[in-house]
């Protein structure tokens, strides 16, 4: 729990965020799970994946919100994602082969 906690306080710290983002250190530990910084590319990532058979779970990091207006952005853009994963080819069938995690 103090790891989660700190881990979670040091990534709202811009510089900490940008630096393990764009560092060469962390370059292939932050390509291996995260697809993209914009929604746009982690849903051609997202659809390149799903079309070799993976099944993908999106997440929005960074929405932790503090106030009512974070949360009122966070929730449209998991409206935004959704939205854009319904007009997916492999959207639907059972399991999905595209979902979000909240």
């Amino acid at each position: 729990m103090l790891i989660r906690s700190t881990i979670l306080r040091l990534s709202a710290i811009g510089w900490v965020e940008r630096f393990i983002r764009r560092s060469w250190l962390t370059r292939g530990v932050v390509s291996r799970f995260i697809a993209g910084e914009t929604l746009d590319r982690a849903l051609a990532v997202t659809e390149d994946l799903a079309a070799k058979g993976f099944r993908v779970t999106l997440d929005m990091l960074g929405e932790n919100s503090k106030t009512s207006q974070d949360a009122d952005s966070a929730a449209a853009n998991y409206k935004e994602m959704l939205r854009r994963i319904a007009e997916s080819p492999h959207s639907g069938g059972s399991p999905e082969r595209i979902n979000i995690s909240i």
